[in-house]
């Protein structure tokens, strides 16, 4: 039997197209091809009657297919969380420069930033677009699909301020790190600038109490600047050493050398004093004076050398 939608053969005994699912008719026996003619036929057989089959269906309330299933289009969650996420790590790293630069007092990444800025809006855009093609496609006609959407929202908006705070706490704690890290080079150098002007001026004094003089008032300002930065290394340090213990043995020796300096430049300051006071006496008591008074603090000067 061939079936009258689609053309292919089925079997007699079947009640839909095994092809396409067509409803065919029902066999009503052999035909007269297939020889049933050469057949005899009893008295008072029904062959002629055919009984309604009380099984079949009526035709009319049966669906047809015809042609291929329309496809169903699924609601993006997955494009919309995608989109969400890639906005929120370009803001995430906005935020950690945003962080770090207030810490360092110190903006560098203006071109990343507005990079990070743009892609970041062009992402919530195309996200917004993608939640409004979820909302077409599973409109909130019941209160599941509402709660369903309440909490693809709810998680979004919670993963977006994790990944804002921990942006913001790493970029302010690298940032301090950094602060440090560059102060303590810095302060470093200056001592090493400053303290060398110092050694460079007191080397090319002559051996006069005049000259003597002129050149404690010339290095006044450094021995002040170098205190100062004496000071902050030694406080630098500590700091250095509570975040590193691996190298206390190090960093003690640094701090002891910044110690050893402040005395030093303790004793510079009262060089200064005493060499501006022995300059205000009469010459004839300058001699005097610079030995009683300017000898001990250079010998006491020169044992915090031997002291290392």
């Amino acid at each position: 039997m061939f079936c009258v939608n689609c053309g292919k053969a089925y079997e007699p005994s079947h009640k839909f197209c095994n092809h396409c699912g067509y409803l065919v008719p029902l066999s009503a026996g052999p035909s007269e091809d297939d020889g049933a003619h050469d057949q005899p036929r009893a008295a008072g057989a029904a062959s002629d009657v055919v009984a309604e089959d009380p099984v079949r269906p009526d035709a009319e309330q049966l669906p047809i297919p015809v042609g291929p299933m329309p496809v169903v289009e699924s609601a993006p969650y997955a494009l919309f969380v995608s989109l969400v996420l890639g906005s929120v790590l370009l803001i995430s790293a906005l935020v950690f420069d945003v962080a770090e630069a207030l810490v360092r007092n110190r903006w560098e990444n203006t071109i990343l930033a507005v990079a990070a800025t743009l892609g970041a809006a062009l992402l919530a855009r195309s996200a917004r677009a993608a939640w409004h093609r979820v909302v077409v496609i599973e409109p909130e006609t019941d209160a599941m699909v509402k709660r369903l959407h309440r909490r693809v929202l709810r998680n979004s908006v919670i993963v977006s301020l994790l990944f804002f705070v921990s942006a913001a706490i790493v970029g302010a704690a690298i940032g301090k790190s950094r602060d440090e890290a560059t102060r303590l080079t810095a302060d470093l150098e200056r001592m090493n600038t400053v303290g060398n002007r110092i050694s460079k001026a007191r080397n090319g004094v002559e051996a006069t109490i005049a000259s003597y003089a002129e050149m404690y008032k010339s290095i006044a300002p450094e021995v002040h600047d170098l205190e100062a930065t004496l000071e902050r290394l030694k406080a630098e340090l500590g700091i250095y050493d509570s975040k590193f213990p691996a190298q206390h043995e190090q960093t003690s020796k640094s701090i002891a050398g910044m110690e050893t300096g402040l005395r030093r430049t303790a004793l510079l300051k009262q060089q200064i004093e005493v060499a501006k006071q022995i300059e205000a006496l009469d010459p004839s008591d300058q001699v005097a004076a610079w030995k009683t008074r300017m000898l001990p603090l250079l010998a006491d000067e020169e044992s915090l050398d031997k002291a290392k």
